[in-house]
């Protein structure tokens, strides 16, 4: 706008103040320039962190705590009442088929056991003295009596054998009844021990009801435990979220069941708590920063105080 020359001539002695002005300008220019040429890699680095949030795609977790469970297990319950006489297990132990884990009692088990056998030798007695005197009926009768005792006797010892609880196979014990439990009366239908044929884990993982929408089966992640922390499992989803109840609290929860992928898992054992992170899909990077965060301020609580939240 201002011209210097053009100015100076028209104005005479006020054109050496336009021709000041105009000075400044142009220096103010050259300042500029240079301001920018110093912002230039800045602008570039700016324009690159925007790319990095925005428009990168990067994978988002869910992450929540989890605890192990067995893959497979088999619960071995008391077919009829008894007393527990002796446990002989605990859990993480590992027993051999055949191995003995409880021994039970069974009274009156025990006392039919005994009549029977007594019943059974005395119709013994009974058919001889009949086949001495002659009186065929009455042998046969005893006979029969004496058979039936037997039978009686045999089904009451193969039900005392039972209350003698053994490993159908090599297995890990899940869960058994404690020492303080013996002598005491077990009714029908009681669990005595659980066992794991086999030596692979799930892990049960909390889902936030948020959450629950974005999880599929077949997602993958990984997961530590307490304890184990210097061990990662890589694990899968093998079932969709649903909700438990707790019989105990009457507490209700989201939880998705994920099996555990790669052997060597020795170390673990039934009930053992971790922290798991589920890849669910993938989003500009910034909304891949904000989840671990929080997680992590999750983990940190949980590590150091024992906090779950």
């Amino acid at each position: 706008m201002f011209r210097g020359r053009s100015v100076g001539r028209q104005c005479g002695s006020a054109g050496k103040c336009q021709w000041v002005f105009c000075t400044s300008y142009r220096q103010a220019e050259r300042e500029g320039a240079k301001t920018r040429r110093a912002l230039g890699p800045c602008r570039i680095w700016g324009h690159r962190c925007r790319c990095n949030l925005f428009d990168d795609a990067a994978p988002v977790y869910v992450s929540n705590f989890a605890q192990a469970r067995p893959s497979q297990s088999v619960t071995i319950a008391l077919p009829f009442g008894a007393f527990l006489e002796d446990t002989l297990v605990r859990p993480g132990d590992v027993l051999q088929s055949g191995e003995i884990a409880a021994i039970l009692r069974s009274p009156e088990i025990e006392n039919g056991i005994v009549e029977q056998t007594v019943t059974h030798s005395l119709e013994l007695i009974n058919a001889q003295d009949a086949l001495n005197t002659g009186n065929l009926g009455e042998f046969q009768l005893a006979e029969k009596r004496a058979e039936i005792a037997l039978l009686r006797r045999d089904q009451l010892q193969s039900q005392q054998q039972q209350l003698t609880v053994t490993a159908p196979s090599e297995s890990r014990v899940v869960t058994a009844l404690p020492q303080g439990e013996r002598g005491n009366f077990l009714p029908t239908g009681s669990p005595v021990v659980a066992l794991q044929p086999m030596s692979g884990f799930d892990v049960l993982i909390d889902v936030a009801p948020s959450d629950a929408a974005l999880i599929e089966v077949g997602q993958t992640g990984h997961v530590f435990f307490r304890g184990l922390s210097d061990e990662t499992f890589p694990l899968e989803v093998v079932s969709a979220p649903t909700q438990t109840t707790n019989p105990d609290t009457g507490e209700t929860r989201t939880q998705v069941r994920a099996r555990l992928m790669e052997a060597g898992q020795a170390d673990l054992l039934v009930g053992l708590s971790g922290f798991a992170r589920l890849e669910i899909r993938t989003a500009p990077r910034i909304v891949g920063l904000t989840r671990p965060l929080v997680d992590y301020m999750r983990l940190l609580a949980w590590k150091t105080l024992g906090f779950t939240f």
